[in-house]
C-alpha cells in the first residue's frame, strides 16, 4: 500500500473517532507532503467534522490538524477557539559567549537523537542566540530533560508559557522590485533568485508548496500573504503589491526568511 493511501486512511479513521465518539480528535504534525494530500481529500472524507489547522504560530509549516464534530460548531468556529496541544519550547546555550554557531541541522539533529519521531515535533526557528522548538504537549518535559547540548554546546531547554506572534517570528530579508505579473513563476523567480527556466522547472517538478497545496503550474497566481514554500531552498511570504507601473509591472514586497 503506497504511503498517500496509508496517510489517507488513518486521517478518515481519525475522522470517524471523532465523529462516533463525539469528542475533537488531535493529530501529530504534518509536513508539507501530508498537508497537501489532506487539502486534497474529498469533502465528503470530512463528513460529520470541521477541520482547523495550527502550526503554534503564524506561518508556521508542519501543522497539527484538530477534528472538530459538528456537534461543537455553536462554540468552536475557528483555531483560536482550541486549545492545540502544542509546547513552545526555547533551546538556548548556557554560555553564549562560548557557543559555537549552530545551524537548523545542528539543533534537530539532537532533538532526533533523543529517539523522538519526527511527526511529533513542529517547526524548528533559528534565531542568532537561541532556537524555538514547536513539540506536541506530552513530549515537553521530556525534552526539558533530556535536551542539554547540542553539538559540544551545552544548551538549556525550557517550556516558553507566555509570548508574542513577533517574538516566534524568524528574520527576514525584505526583497523589492518589479514582476510582470503575480503569477508564481514570476514571484519565485524574483524571491529565490532565479531564472524563468528554473522557477518553472522547480515548480513542474514538485517542488514549489503555497500555504501547504503543492503547485504544479507556474501560472498560478499569488495573493498578498501567500507562504510559499521551495524545497531546497526555503521560503518566503509575499507580503505585498507596493504600486503599479505607468507600463503595467508591479513594484511587490517579498520577506525571504534567512
Amino acid at each position: 500500500m503506497q504511503a498517500e493511501e496509508l496517510f489517507q486512511r488513518r486521517v478518515i479513521d481519525q475522522v470517524k473517532a471523532a465523529y462516533t465518539r463525539n469528542y475533537v480528535v488531535f493529530t501529530d504534525f504534518f509536513d508539507l507532503n501530508e498537508l497537501n494530500i489532506l487539502h486534497s481529500m474529498p469533502a465528503s472524507s470530512f463528513s460529520g467534522v470541521k477541520v482547523f489547522l495550527s502550526g503554534g504560530c503564524t506561518n508556521a509549516e508542519r501543522q497539527m490538524a484538530a477534528f472538530v464534530p459538528d456537534a461543537f460548531s455553536y462554540e468552536i468556529k475557528s483555531e483560536a477557539d482550541l486549545s492545540f496541544p502544542i509546547a513552545v519550547l526555547q533551546i538556548k546555550p548556557v554560555n553564549g559567549k562560548f557557543a559555537e554557531a549552530l545551524s537548523h541541522r545542528d539543533y534537530l539533529g539532537s532533538v532526533m537523537s533523543l529517539g523522538i519521531e519526527r511527526s511529533v515535533l513542529g517547526d524548528l526557528l533559528i534565531f542568532p542566540e537561541r532556537a524555538v522548538l514547536f513539540a506536541r504537549e506530552n513530549m515537553a518535559d521530556y525534552l526539558c530533560e533530556h535536551l542539554g547540548s547540542v553539538r559540544h554546546t551545552p544548551v538549556e531547554t525550557v517550556r516558553l508559557f507566555s509570548w508574542t506572534e513577533e517574538e516566534l517570528q524568524p528574520d527576514t530579508e525584505e526583497i523589492t522590485g518589479s514582476a510582470a505579473s503575480l503569477r508564481l513563476d514570476v514571484l519565485i523567480g524574483l524571491g529565490f533568485r532565479l531564472s524563468r527556466s528554473r522557477a518553472q522547472e522547480a515548480i513542474e517538478t514538485g517542488k514549489v508548496f503555497v500555504n501547504s497545496r503543492q503547485i504544479l503550474s507556474g501560472s498560478h497566481i499569488l495573493k498578498e500573504k501567500d507562504r510559499i514554500t521551495l524545497r531546497g531552498k526555503g521560503k518566503l511570504i509575499f507580503d505585498e503589491v507596493l504600486s503599479s507601473t505607468k507600463k503595467g509591472r508591479q513594484i511587490v514586497r517579498l520577506l525571504l526568511y534567512k
